[in-house]
């Protein structure tokens, strides 16, 4: 697990979350679309001012890195990175691995201060705690250390794991919702949405040697909402 989360780590850090980096011909090709427009037809949230492009559905501007992600989650201060289409699954990897790993720490130390120290509450918390660091404080310090920590880290992944299999939302469709049609429509629900499992496979690309059928959408250029969107069965 300790391998998994160093790749997981590195492939969200370093790797492209989505950037959408558009030409200089594209650029003055929106411009001109919407100036021969005239406003008529234009939608204020699918262009950016910022990039002078046309956002494709999902995407949105980061203020931190400036730029436009596809399927933007949010920016991550932890990694120092955006989570977009191309990164959320190593991060979403990152954060179990990252989870399994503390847990495993508690676990551990856990079990040798039981067999080697004879550690044990009896005697009340002083006691034990003082026991502890008087047996091995370092083995003490990253049982803490890991306590600490995964307290954040299971809040996350229990949200990041409920909006993207329950609700088929990324973070910011969570907190802005209001401001996209498209959720306005559907009155707040996830068009996007195809239940648990297949949110699941659609996410992951799981097809299961062919017993799963995920549905493929490059949302680096997905503008069409209705375009090859399957729903859930009503």
């Amino acid at each position: 697990s300790t391998a998994a989360l160093n790749i997981c780590f590195y492939k969200t850090w370093k790797g492209d979350p989505g950037v959408i980096r558009p030409t200089q011909e594209q650029r003055f090709k929106t411009i001109i679309e919407l100036s021969e427009r005239g406003g008529v037809g234009f939608e204020p949230s699918s262009f950016c001012s910022a990039c002078l492009v046309r956002r494709p559905i999902r995407s949105k501007h980061c203020s931190v890195c400036d730029r436009c992600v596809a399927r933007f989650d949010h920016h991550c201060p932890w990694v120092g990175n955006c989570i977009g289409f191309k990164n959320h699954t190593y991060f979403m990897g990152f954060l179990w691995c990252l989870l399994i790993c503390c847990s495993w720490m508690v676990w551990g130390g856990t079990t040798y201060y039981i067999n080697q120290c004879n550690v044990t509450l009896s005697n009340g918390f002083v006691n034990g705690i003082s026991s502890i660091s008087q047996c091995n404080a370092w083995i003490g310090w990253c049982i803490g250390n890991a306590l600490f920590h995964i307290t954040s880290v299971l809040i996350l992944t229990v949200c990041q794991t409920y909006l993207i299999f329950c609700l088929g939302m990324t973070t910011n469709e969570k907190m802005n919702r209001g401001r996209y049609r498209h959720f306005q429509e559907n009155r707040g629900k996830s068009p996007f949405t195809r239940g648990p499992f297949n949110n699941f496979i659609d996410f992951f690309n799981f097809s299961c040697f062919g017993l799963a059928k995920p549905v493929q959408i490059d949302w680096m250029n997905y503008f069409d909402l209705h375009k090859n969107i399957e729903h859930e069965p009503s």
